[in-house]
């Protein structure tokens, strides 16, 4: 039998105006073909504050706006042409796998995500961005060129990647048998770990210091 694939096109339209600010955020709602199991979220957007937060549901729920311009909204059935000066997100959804892109214009938008808890994630953003994580049981994957990443409350493993920004983790369980890494450049890194956790480090720094 064949997965069925849900597909939302979404598009955002910005009007220049003297005054810039946000909006109140459009809100889509995503069934799941397999409601009640694990999820798979991967978002990718060049210029974005990305919030994804696990709660007790069944469906994906995104709520997005762009984070200037004044904005009109028009949320078609099916696909339609791109009119000038909009920004599209593009949703799609096949068994239990949501995926979430852009027309890669450099407008940053807010994302902000409510998923079961039962999740594996793979965000990343580059311009400036930020991402937050909380409450989540899976493997997570985290990149964010230009800004913080703050993941709390996490159940799983967790992959972390940043070079200008701080890297935030706050673990309750861990994944044995997933390998974790933190990298970044020019940021600092925190990792909070559970007190029964057994854990082998390896720790390196270049200039800076390192605490535990």
């Amino acid at each position: 039998m064949n997965s069925m694939r849900t597909i939302f096109a979404v598009t955002l339209l910005l009007v220049a105006g003297p005054a810039l600010g946000q909006g109140a955020p459009q809100v889509i709602n995503v069934p799941l073909t397999r409601p009640g199991e694990p999820v798979m979220l991967e978002i990718s957007i060049l210029s974005a504050h990305i919030e994804v937060h696990g709660e007790n549901r069944e469906d994906v729920e995104l709520e997005f706006s762009v984070m200037s311009g004044e904005r009109h909204i028009i949320t078609p059935s099916g696909a339609q042409p791109l009119l000038s000066g909009g920004y599209s997100l593009q949703v799609e959804e096949e068994d239990n796998q949501v995926s979430v892109g852009t027309d890669h214009r450099a407008d940053t938008v807010k994302l902000v995500a409510r998923i079961p808890q039962r999740a594996d994630l793979g965000l990343s953003t580059v311009n400036d961005g930020v991402i937050i994580v909380d409450g989540v049981t899976g493997n997570l994957e985290l990149v964010n060129t230009n800004g913080p990443i703050t993941a709390t409350n996490i159940a799983g493993s967790v992959i972390a990647e940043s070079v200008n920004d701080t890297i935030d983790v706050g673990l309750t369980e861990i994944d044995s048998s997933n390998a974790m890494a933190f990298h970044s450049i020019n940021g600092d890194i925190n990792l909070g770990l559970p007190p029964d956790a057994g854990v082998q480090l390896q720790l390196d720094t270049r200039q800076g210091d390192i605490y535990s």
